[in-house]
């Protein structure tokens, strides 16, 4: 089995149910190395069917977000302290925390603390009815560990494993479909969270570990967040137009298209009424004045002007 810790940078393009099988593994292996511990050892067998119980249908708080930060926060851990037997310990602590850090999410209906309230309480009572052990201190651990996560961040970390979990949960952008939950993350708070809002977010906010640190300024000189960020600016100037275009009403359009296959650049100019635009394909529909019907990808065109010329959209490359 792979050991995650020996990799020298994460690679986060593999299946997320295949490495949660690396991880998962991994730490049952540390278990067994262990002491034993009746209420951890239930929390490590159980951690992923409560999630796959009460985190379902949350569309960013859900049981891939645990997951995901199940695994950078192992990572992070990994690349921070050499092995031993103390950090078989702290691996363990922080895979439960993590997998559990949002159990039952409300979704964005409560405020954090309450939903903190209710992980917490939740745990506690699936633990209870599941152990008699009343040795607590690693549920405590747990417990105490998942409530750096509260935002806004009101407890700041004060162990290692509540350090790499909270620099964890800020990294969601490594996810190769960190996209998608933007998107859940926008339906959460009821409001547009763009690319560019996530990353000034994040440049703002403090990381704990030297590891998180490197992680992040590694993504943003990274090829991801170049794309990413281009795809955003990109985004912005296909709102420019659909701000501006009206229906039905005449324009001097001129595009620019690059083939990237052989190397050439049409252009052109033509004159046209503005029909409607597809979300998928980016492409505004136009129709000429001998009622032919055609399209252009936004991102190809580089002005528009009304024929009264009144230029109302102008690309600057």
């Amino acid at each position: 089995m792979e050991n995650i810790g020996e990799q020298n940078a994460p690679t986060f393009d593999s299946s997320r149910e295949y490495r949660n099988r690396q991880l998962t593994g991994k730490i049952y292996n540390k278990c067994r190395s262990l002491p034993e511990d009746e209420i951890r050892d239930w929390l490590v067998l159980n951690a992923y069917k409560l999630a796959d119980t009460y985190n379902i249908s949350q569309p960013y708080h859900n049981r891939a977000h645990m997951q995901a930060v199940a695994h950078t926060a192992n990572i992070i851990l990994t690349n921070t302290l050499s092995e031993s037997p103390a950090r078989d310990k702290m691996e363990v602590l922080l895979f439960v925390a993590a997998s559990l850090h949002d159990l039952n999410h409300s979704a964005g209906k409560d405020e954090d603390a309450e939903n903190i309230r209710n992980a917490v309480a939740l745990i506690e009572n699936e633990v209870d009815k599941n152990i008699k052990s009343i040795a607590r201190d690693f549920l405590n651990s747990v417990i105490n560990t998942i409530r750096v996560t509260e935002f806004p961040f009101i407890k700041e970390p004060e162990t290692l494993v509540q350090m790499c979990l909270r620099d964890a949960d800020l990294l969601m952008v490594l996810e190769s479909d960190f996209e998608a939950f933007q998107a859940g993350l926008s339906v959460e708070t009821n409001k547009h969270i763009s690319y560019k809002d996530t990353i000034e977010f994040l440049s703002n906010q403090t990381f704990f570990t030297k590891y998180g640190k490197k992680l992040f300024s590694d993504y943003l000189n990274s090829k991801l967040h170049k794309a990413r960020l281009k795809a955003y600016e990109e985004q912005l100037d296909i709102e420019r137009i659909l701000n501006k275009v009206e229906r039905n009403t005449e324009y001097l359009l001129k595009y620019e298209i690059k083939d990237t296959g052989s190397a050439t650049t049409t252009s052109g100019s033509v004159k046209c009424k503005y029909i409607s635009y597809h979300t998928v394909s980016k492409e505004l529909n136009f129709i000429a004045n001998n009622d032919v019907k055609f399209s252009f990808d936004a991102r190809d065109i580089t002005s528009i002007t009304k024929i009264e010329e009144t230029e109302i959209y102008k690309k600057y490359c």
